[in-house]
């Protein structure tokens, strides 16, 4: 790292996810299984990256879906530089299901895509990976970031 190069990372006392108790990282959003067989679980979304997948010890949203293997699928990155959220598909040729994306209010055509390259996530985007459907729910946006605090 440039000796000049400043890392800033806000933090929140007591604060963590629904997994994870352990870090002080801030909430920036959230993942809530909309349907399937976790349905009504939510998963809290970290400064950074958050791996999506079904193996507890690599993955912040951790999916109890046995329709989908162990690794992980995609990702979703919080960047607070630009105040955004990404999704971002894991290159991996052993994995066979594709994470499939829509936005029912902004697509004109809301039909499950795959996600082959990075999207810029909206709120209340949809994802699903096996029978497990994720919509996303951002706190950092527009109208609030840590940084203003």
């Amino acid at each position: 790292m440039n000796p000049h190069t400043v890392k800033y990372r806000p933090t929140v006392q007591g604060q963590g996810t629904s997994t994870d108790t352990s870090t002080s990282d801030p909430v920036v959003g959230w993942v809530v299984a909309v349907e399937g067989p976790v349905k009504g679980a939510n998963y809290t979304l970290k400064w950074g990256i958050n791996s999506v997948g079904r193996e507890s010890n690599d993955c912040h949203v951790f999916l109890q879906d046995e329709t989908i293997s162990r690794e992980a699928y995609a990702s979703i990155f919080y960047d607070h530089m630009s105040n955004s959220f990404y999704l971002l598909p894991i290159q991996n040729p052993r994995l066979r299901m594709v994470v499939l994306t829509k936005h029912p209010r902004l697509d004109p055509d809301p039909q499950w895509k795959p996600l082959l390259e990075k999207i810029e996530l909206q709120p209340f985007h949809m994802m699903k990976i096996g029978k497990t459907e994720l919509m996303f729910v951002p706190f950092c946006g527009e109208d609030f970031k840590w940084e203003d605090l």
